[in-house]
């Protein structure tokens, strides 16, 4: 049973570790949603205005991270600073 757990882990490629903080939720408006993504194995935060951004940040490949398109990228803060 171990074996196949760590087998299905393989798959899936490596263990990725965000912080999600959400500074704003409205209750009339589900999907709107305020807050930063911090990513610390980089050393990055980004924000998020929205669902939709915050999935995009969580579902970019960790090495396209540092390099995501606007408007992520405009959104991207250094934690280093």
């Amino acid at each position: 049973m171990l074996r196949d757990t760590l087998n299905n882990l393989k798959k899936v490629g490596p263990v990725e570790s965000y912080v999600v903080r959400i500074y704003r939720r409205y209750a009339a408006e589900p999907n709107r949603v305020v807050g930063l993504v911090e990513h610390p194995e980089q050393g990055t935060m980004e924000r998020f205005n929205g669902v939709t951004e915050l999935i995009k940040i969580l579902l970019a490949p960790p090495q396209a991270a540092e390099t995501a398109a606007a408007p992520e990228e405009r959104n991207r803060i250094s934690a280093r600073s």
